[in-house]
């Protein structure tokens, strides 16, 4: 390490000085006496050193203890014990404090995690290793001053609104998520990443600060609300966005060394109209996105340009003629899905080739979306197009009340399927971060389930679709109560919730093949889904109806002996199948148009449709143990915590398993493999034993109460309070 002799080791006139190398920027904590003396004041000036530095630092260290004394004294309580256990790690680590300036300098690693009651850090930290402060919950504020050597991990500080107010420097990679009531990067101050920099599942983040550099990678992912980002950026490696649900655009002055990501954004429209890009570009399932710039169509590397919904198709550039792809001796790869002569004279005059290869495949519909802009590029180009024009996102506001969940997402999702549900309980507090929504859809689903005119309950206990097609009315209203299904069905798979296999196996098979049959007709077919529902509905040919049930319902009617009775059927009876390959298109349609991905396996989609086949070893396998002030007491109880709890899950029944989820993720079956975090308490009132947070997936369990059952030995007790409580209407996250 680059170190200063202090004066109680060497002579003044003796102290060799090495230079400092190698960082960007001079940190005052590489300054450190080899035998951990306090550094006298001492001059270091600019040409003594290799790298830009300040003029000069003064310096006088003493041990972190007796100099934040006033920091952990301006709070109590909890708090306080916290402060004093942050000082305590600090000083584990050898920190010293500049007494002139505050600044606590680290030579080591710092972790502070699961310091609930921790509202602020030290003012200045300088830490030459990693810095982990996950769990912080109560955490507001980061430091004015903040350099990181090593790495910085932020995971589950909800109370923080901003990443930083003032000086954030991290020289190796950040990772930031779950900080649910972060609204900004930085309202204002001076953010670099100078290593890769991940920021995911931040529901609220709003902003990236415009003073933000990165010399790695960044990348944003599950961050809904983000709208807007800097004018101007620049990012050496990779910049990504995914399921930013809210991005509509980015800066028009951007750097990009590598790749530039956007992906999954529903709302996102408009590319920049200039851009400095060094790698790929990839702005697949981007539904809005339907203007191109010029720089788009001049990349040197691969364009994966895939969306999920169908739009109507205005023209491809000018400069592609058709019968320049399709007759050229280069080497062109066109792939003429669904496109006839007429929608081919579209194209214009002259394709610039360059050797390049040139695919314009997969889902084209017979008008395309507009891309503007030359084709004059060495790289090869896929352009793959499937986008709603019409459908643009938004935040649809629901206030609902129990009972009335289905009514009321109804009218907003009608309005816009694509949108993103934000979901509050009239006169009730909880805001929502996620399980809001996820409980006024797996209640709205249980709505439908209990309305006969859509499904009947089978024997077993599962629902298959109630067809009625006695009358032209009973019809209507059947297929009209489809559409709502569909819409349901959809949020409830974007959500990660699921049916818990409340349906038989053929609707799940059935609806599966018809979203299958909806992506073959893309490709195929100049007919939408709306189209081939009124054929089925009201076509008198008995041959095209028996054919088109066959391919709807494809995996039913596989069978000969099924096909044949199909076809021996007569008109009347026929209408039941007709009706019913009706009600699965428009189920899948409302669903692919919710933004629904579908594998091209069945029992991928099963998985995430119906949900796990064991749902109390998903939740065992999603339990995380949280360590507080409580687990150095007694690390006996922290274990047998996770061990009653694991038991209890693994001995809950249906019934039990769909209570405890819908307490612990807001849903009664889910798909999301993410942690529910255990961790002790102090409860006001120990005759309770259990409080939980569905929008952050922790489980707060009362010390004192389970202290007395584990004494005691009953963990029937536990079990049964464990099992048999909650699962009311939501009242709190």
């Amino acid at each position: 390490m680059p170190r200063i002799y202090c004066n109680q080791c060497f002579s003044s006139t003796a102290a060799a000085r090495d230079q400092l190398r190698g960082s960007p920027l001079n940190y005052i904590s590489e300054f450190i006496c080899q035998q951990g003396h306090a550094l006298p004041r001492q001059l270091l000036d600019r040409h003594e050193m290799n790298a830009p530095a300040l003029t000069r630092f003064l310096y006088n260290r003493a041990p972190v203890p007796e100099l934040l004394g006033s920091w952990i004294n301006a709070v109590n309580g909890p708090e306080r014990a916290d402060r004093m256990e942050a000082v305590d790690r600090l000083h584990a680590q050898g920190a010293l404090l500049a007494a002139g300036d505050q600044v606590v300098f680290v030579n080591g690693n710092v972790d502070l995690s699961n310091l609930i009651h921790l509202t602020e850090l030290p003012p200045k930290l300088h830490i030459s290793g990693n810095l982990d402060i996950t769990g912080c919950r109560s955490l507001l504020s980061f430091p004015q001053m903040l350099y990181i050597q090593g790495s910085l991990t932020v995971k589950g500080c909800h109370a923080l609104d901003e990443l930083s107010s003032g000086q954030l420097n991290v020289s190796g990679n950040t990772y930031i998520s779950e900080c649910n009531n972060m609204k900004a990067l930085s309202h204002g101050g001076i953010i670099a990443f100078n290593g890769n920099a991940f920021i995911e599942r931040c529901p609220e983040l709003r902003s990236i600060a415009a003073t933000a550099t990165c010399q790695g990678s960044l990348s944003f992912s599950y961050c809904p609300e983000l709208k807007e980002t800097p004018l101007s950026m620049v990012v050496d490696h990779d910049l990504s966005f995914h399921e930013c649900a809210k991005l509509i655009r980015i800066g028009e002055n951007y750097s990009v060394g590598g790749d530039l990501s956007i992906t999954s954004c529903s709302q996102y429209a408009v590319l920049p109209q200039a851009i400095h890009l060094g790698g790929e570009l990839d702005i697949s399932n981007n539904p809005c996105l339907i203007t191109f710039p010029n720089w788009v169509l001049n990349l040197p590397s691969l364009i994966n340009v895939a969306s999920t919904h169908t739009a109507p198709i205005g023209e491809l550039p000018s400069q592609i003629q058709p019968s320049t792809l399709l007759n050229s001796s280069n080497n062109y790869a066109y792939e003429q899905y669904g496109m006839d002569d007429q929608d081919l004279a579209s194209f214009a005059d002259t394709f610039n080739s360059n050797n390049r290869n040139l695919n314009i495949a997969s889902e084209l519909q017979p008008e395309l979306a507009h891309i503007y802009g030359d084709l004059d590029a060495d790289g090869d180009i896929n352009i793959d197009i499937d986008i709603d024009m019409d459908m643009a996102d938004s935040t649809l506001q629901v206030e609902t009340t129990p009972g009335n969940e289905l009514q009321d997402l109804l009218v907003a999702l009608k309005q816009n399927p694509l949108g993103s549900l934000n979901v509050t309980y009239k006169g009730n507090k909880a805001i929502d971060g996620g399980a809001v929504r996820k409980q006024a859809v797996d209640f709205a689903l249980q709505q439908l389930f209990a309305d006969d005119s859509l499904v009947v309950k089978h024997s077993n206990g599962q629902y298959m679709l109630n067809v009625d097609t006695t009358s032209l009315v009973k019809k209507r209203e059947f297929l009209d109560k489809a559409h709502e299904l569909g819409l349901i069905l959809g949020q409830m798979v974007v959500l990660q919730n699921a049916t818990g296999h409340g349906f038989r196996p053929e609707v799940d098979r059935n609806i599966f093949d018809a979203l299958q049959f909806l992506n073959k007709i893309a490709i195929n077919s100049s007919k939408t889904a709306h189209d081939y529902v009124l054929e089925l509905a009201e076509s008198p040919d008995e041959k095209r109806l028996v054919k088109l049930v066959k391919e709807v319902m494809k995996t039913q009617f596989k069978d000969k002996t099924q096909l044949d009775y199909l076809k021996s059927l007569p008109f009347d009876d026929l209408e039941d199948y007709t009706a019913e390959a009706a009600a699965y298109l428009i189920i899948a349609n409302e669903m692919q148009m919710s933004g629904v991905f579908v594998p091209d396996d069945f029992d991928e989609f099963k998985d995430t449709f119906a949900g796990p086949s064991d749902p109390n070893a998903l939740m065992i396998e999603n339990l995380k143990y949280v360590p507080t002030r409580y687990s150095d007491k007694n690390t006996r109880l922290a274990n047998k915590l996770v061990e009653w709890v694991t038991q209890a899950v693994n001995d809950a029944s249906k019934d039990q398993m769909k209570r405890l989820n819908l307490d612990l993720t807001g849903a009664s079956f889910t798909t999301e493999k993410l942690p529910i975090y255990l961790q002790f308490s102090a409860f006001n009132d120990n005759r309770f034993l259990f409080n939980s947070h569905s929008c952050s997936r922790e489980l707060d369990v009362n010390y004192t109460r389970f202290k007395q059952l584990v004494d005691q030995s009953r963990f029937d007790i536990f079990k049964y309070d464990f099992l048999n409580a909650g699962g009311g209407t939501f009242n709190g996250s």
